[in-house]
């Protein structure tokens, strides 16, 4: 599902389900509210924090980035974990993919480009980075992780 929206991209006050499939989420407030998925990227100015009593994946809440920049979450071994397209900036990134795992150091990286992959609505699957540079490294210390970014209010019930 590829959502742009003004404000909130993806809203709930009850929760939103989501079992599989991907999300790109460009909103110029609120990226995303809640979720629950294998593959998740919410940008915008700020998100809610993810209800860990219900989250099933870790999350990270990262500081923004630059329209049209690839950004890839690596493991510390350069292994990828996930890497898309931003199509705005933001000044919050909400990323959690099926792989994350608490107790575990990831770096966020941006990528020049990525050769032979498969894209997605933003998401980039599979292919071979070229001329990645670091931007921040992290370690996941609990479901929700927050590392810089912006909360806004909602969510974290």
């Amino acid at each position: 599902m590829e959502n742009r929206a003004i404000s909130d991209g993806l809203h709930s006050n009850d929760g939103i389900y989501i079992d599989g499939g991907k999300l790109n989420i460009v909103a110029s407030s609120d990226g995303i509210e809640a979720e629950k998925g294998r593959i998740m990227v919410g940008v915008g100015g700020s998100t809610s924090s993810p209800t860990v009593s219900v989250s099933t994946k870790p999350s990270a809440i990262l500081s923004g980035g630059s329209a049209s920049q690839i950004y890839s979450v690596l493991k510390n071994d350069n292994n990828e974990v996930l890497t898309f397209k931003s199509q705005v900036s933001f000044s919050t990134l909400l990323v959690s993919n099926r792989s994350f795992l608490v107790g575990v150091s990831y770096k966020l990286v941006n990528i020049s480009l990525v050769a032979d992959a498969n894209v997605f609505n933003g998401l980039y699957l599979g292919g071979r980075f070229i001329n990645p540079t670091g931007t921040s490294s992290f370690t996941l210390s609990a479901m929700v992780s927050n590392f810089g970014g912006s909360i806004g209010p909602g969510g974290g019930r």
